[in-house]
């Protein structure tokens, strides 16, 4: 309260900017409370959010401080859209590459500049040339325990065999989609990479945070932190032996608000569930009735005559395949 009136923190940053023009961070604040396709009224002119940033930025371009205004005015613009700073257009990847420039100690900078380049692209960041894969690097040794910064870099490197050098050491795909696990477990795709990468024929197996998971434990993971996800019951089929059933722990979904109330403890008891590989493909189809190789996967897992229940609703083998309705060659497994 002001003089006995309550005002909100929008008002106090109008009236910061008021006061002080040059108030880089005041410009910034306020930006950060104007709604998407909002306004907000400073002196008798409407500005939106990204001009209030590039406001920010036109008070300070290049301290350390103007990384978060770059940073601000990028995640304005789409790709394609250009916002004038200073009479100079400038794109989300500009912006990006700009922020870096002010602070590279800032490894969210230089992730958004490494998630916004497509691949083989190049920016120059003080007349060097860096790569996609480059940024994802360096916002590594910035922040080693940024989770997505591990899981994008590894998403760079296209041969399982082949090594890239992060924080000293030489880096397959798989260490790191493990390091991206072990800062984030939660994490279905890492999951699947990983467990894509051990040989199950084998039974070869790798460490996650001290504990041994082997191809197919890696594919029940991906449905245990992410049980809506028709893509992985599928895939987890697939990875499933002919005859053979796993259990998986549907706990995730419990706490997420799945299920209504009750005794957490004892919802957890009894949603841990055995599955065998018609059960995952039931899965995957009730998540989602458009997944086509769910479907034809399903009709492959059926005999002549069988009927399975689909969402209330019978099917027979022939009308499983038929939804599919795509050459057995696609599909995740034969299942023969």
């Amino acid at each position: 309260r002001v003089k006995g009136q309550t005002v909100d923190s929008q008002s106090c940053f109008i009236k910061a900017v008021e006061l002080d023009p040059a108030n880089t961070g005041a410009w910034n604040y306020l930006g950060a409370t104007v709604p998407d396709n909002g306004a907000v009224t400073v002196g008798k002119e409407a500005l939106t959010a990204r001009q209030c940033f590039v406001k920010a930025i036109e008070t300070d371009p290049t301290s350390p401080l103007a990384a978060v205004s770059w940073n601000n005015v990028g995640t304005t613009l789409k790709p394609g859209e250009h916002a004038a700073i200073a009479g100079r257009a400038f794109s989300n990847i500009q912006c990006f590459a700009k922020a870096v420039e002010c602070d590279g100690t800032d490894g969210r900078s230089w992730q958004r500049l490494g998630i916004t380049m497509e691949p083989g692209m190049k920016v120059s960041i003080y007349s060097e040339p860096h790569t996609q894969q480059d940024c994802f690097i360096k916002a590594i040794e910035a922040d080693d325990s940024d989770a997505m910064a591990w899981h994008n870099v590894g998403a760079t490197i296209r041969n399982r065999g082949d090594t890239i050098m992060v924080r000293g050491k030489p880096r397959t795909q798989r260490d790191c989609f493990i390091k991206a696990l072990e800062r984030d477990k939660m994490n279905s795709v890492g999951w699947y990479v990983v467990g894509t990468s051990l040989n199950a024929q084998t039974g070869e197996a790798c460490t996650v945070l001290g504990k041994t998971y082997t191809a197919l434990d890696c594919f029940v993971m991906t449905v245990t932190v992410d049980p809506t996800n028709s893509l992985m019951w599928n895939n987890l089929a697939a990875a499933i032996p002919k005859g053979q059933r796993v259990e998986i722990n549907l706990t995730a979904s419990v706490e997420s608000g799945d299920a209504a109330g009750g005794d957490i403890a004892k919802q957890n008891e009894t949603r841990t569930k055995a599955f065998d590989r018609r059960e995952c493909v039931v899965r995957a189809v009730e998540l989602d009735p458009q997944h086509a190789n769910a479907w034809f996967n399903l009709g492959l897992t059926m005999e002549d005559g069988e009927r399975v229940k689909i969402l209330g609703q019978e099917y027979s083998k022939a009308q499983c395949i038929e939804k599919g309705n795509i050459p057995e060659s696609q599909t995740i497994s034969s299942y023969h």
